[in-house]
């Protein structure tokens, strides 16, 4: 009896023994939210990993931005702006009711190997793919389906900015066009000499980051994310922030023509009027104006961050019946003499309330037969209004009613 208590006695304490062995990460860094750089030039600061548990500790370490979840609801119109990803100022992502992805900001529909415009793809994470893989959207991932539950890159030349596509559904065989993902953009401005690694028990690691500020706008934001098999701290982030100094801005217009529909007098017309910053400082929009009062906007003062869009809201209310081209004007700190007034030419029309109708009048006149006589009667527009009309002349003679029944 004394040699089986000593052996459940060992048993439980080997058990103890194994399960109390874990890693545990402990994490100290520099300041990296006090980055300052000027164009093109790089910095870096340190974070330092140490394993203070009692088994290896497996980790590793990679920068990412903020997360973005979009949807796109079966047979929602693509061209509104709430089904579209406004990625950057001209890529805006979305796609019909079948086919394939397009850019909204630049396509109507989707067409095939150049579609969305201005992007290129490739399967994987954009950290470990090569820039010789990226190609269009329909080379790199067809079948679209095959995207759900693996990760798609996404290249934005314009804005050299990379992204990371989770996609979670995809609507097959024309059946509304319903997709939706989350989008994390990377940080490519933000490096590590040393990416994954195993530290014994008691060791540390000291990884360099380098923040590099080339082709990068004014401010840069990102998580330092470092992952590891420590059951209690499994993830860990550390906030990063670059300020690049000497950045301008650059203003930008999708388009400049602007069309109102026939708006009826005495009602009044309204639609959204877009502006873009296509340069690596913030847009200050510090005035907008029209040199008619029959024009007003919603705000005439507003900022646009570095490849962001801004908006305002036009209202057209006629004060008369007329068609007639209008401008509206951006004024912003670009430095660029052409661009510190973006103009818009706004086309409009405005019509009268009439809702037209049919007046029928009966004119009596008897003539002897073979000859010919004239009749002369007047129209009278009292409304104050243009109007058109048509005369017509039908003879009036007795009705008469006939009916075949069923099986008559």
């Amino acid at each position: 009896m004394k040699k089986v208590l000593t052996f459940i006695a060992v048993t439980l304490l080997s058990a103890t023994l194994a399960f109390s062995q874990s890693a545990v990460i402990n994490v100290t860094h520099d300041n990296m939210t006090d980055v300052s750089l000027a164009p093109d030039a790089t910095d870096t600061r340190t974070i330092t990993i140490t394993n203070t548990g009692n088994r290896p500790l497996e980790w590793n370490i990679m920068g990412k931005g903020e997360e973005v979840f979009f949807q796109k609801l079966d047979y929602a119109d693509p061209m509104m702006p709430e089904n579209q990803d406004h990625v950057i100022y001209n890529v805006w992502i979305t796609r019909d009711f079948e086919e394939g992805l397009f850019n909204a900001a630049s396509e109507t529909s989707y067409s095939g190997s150049y579609s969305p415009e201005g992007t290129l793809w490739a399967y994987g994470t954009s950290d470990t793919i090569t820039f010789d893989r990226y190609e269009d959207w329909e080379s790199a991932v067809y079948p679209p389906p095959g995207m759900v539950q693996n990760m798609v890159s996404l290249f934005i030349p314009a804005s050299e900015t990379f992204y990371d596509l989770d996609f979670y559904n995809w609507q097959q065989w024309g059946y509304g066009g319903a997709f939706s993902y989350s989008r994390v953009e990377y940080p490519d401005w933000l490096t590590f000499d040393v990416s994954e690694g195993i530290l014994p028990v008691g060791e540390t690691q000291v990884i360099t980051v380098t923040f590099d500020a080339t082709g990068e706008p004014y401010m840069n934001m990102a998580h330092v994310v470092i992952e590891s098999n420590d059951v209690n701290n499994p993830v860990l982030e550390v906030e990063t922030q670059m300020m690049v100094s000497d950045r301008m801005p650059e203003a930008y217009a999708n388009e400049t023509t602007y069309t109102f529909g026939d708006v009826t007098y005495g009602e009044s017309a309204s639609m959204p009027v877009y502006i873009s910053n296509a340069g690596l400082a913030p847009l200050e929009i510090t005035n907008v104006f029209s040199n008619t009062a029959q024009l007003s906007v919603d705000q005439t003062a507003f900022t646009i961050e570095p490849f962001k869009r801004g908006m305002v809201m036009l209202t057209f209310t006629p004060d008369s019946v007329f068609s007639h081209t209008f401008e509206l004007s951006f004024v912003n700190n670009d430095t660029a003499p052409a661009n510190d007034t973006i103009v818009y030419t706004i086309e409009v029309t405005s019509v009268d309330t009439l809702t037209g109708g049919v007046v029928e009048t009966e004119l009596t006149h008897t003539m002897p037969s073979n000859t010919l006589d004239t009749l002369y009667f007047t129209v009278t527009n009292g409304d104050g209004f243009a109007q058109n009309f048509d005369i017509k002349l039908a003879p009036v003679g007795d009705v008469v009613f006939f009916q075949k029944n069923d099986y008559a």
